[in-house]
């Protein structure tokens, strides 16, 4: 995920960002690991970025995988129980999308499992 925000920074003024928001949309949702604060971004890139272009990184992380907290919060069950799925049919060698229709899930559920943008998305 770090290597594609630092590829946006070099050419987010030359070129359309959305594959590479696209793709780290797609990285993130299939991530477990918690979401990440302004305040952890800049104590890692803080040293090698201004105060102005790492707000625009983190800006543009938090648009393409459509969160904005001001603090670590863990992810939600619904988002863990995604990664649950997806992990355990890698582990037994099942092509993703394939496997997931296979689960006899709802549709839109299929949907939230395979990435797919605008899917269902329980509301809390």
């Amino acid at each position: 995920m770090v290597q594609i925000i630092w590829m946006y920074w070099g050419s987010h003024k030359r070129c359309r960002t959305e594959p590479m928001s696209e793709v780290l949309r797609l990285l993130w949702s299939s991530y477990p690991d918690a979401y990440i604060s302004f305040k952890e971004f800049r104590k890692g890139f803080g040293d090698a970025l201004s105060g102005r272009k790492l707000e625009k990184m983190y800006n543009f992380f938090s648009e393409a995988v459509g969160e904005f907290k001001e603090y670590v919060e863990p992810r939600s069950l619904q988002h863990l129980c995604r990664c649950t799925v997806r992990k355990t049919l890698a582990e037994k060698k099942i092509w993703i999308p394939e496997g997931v229709s296979q689960t006899g899930l709802a549709k839109p559920l299929q949907s939230f499992v395979n990435l797919e943008k605008n899917c269902f998305q329980l509301e809390v």
